[in-house]
């Protein structure tokens, strides 16, 4: 996981899938998944 302080987003790997879920540091929710 990696936190962006000045985007307030957290970065979150899922190995298996080869995905990086973006996560909104206000809401705590997914706004995207790469």
């Amino acid at each position: 996981m990696l936190f962006n302080p000045a985007r307030n987003e957290a970065y979150v790997t899922h190995r298996k899938a080869g995905e990086v879920s973006v996560i909104d540091g206000k809401s705590y929710k997914v706004s995207e998944d790469l």
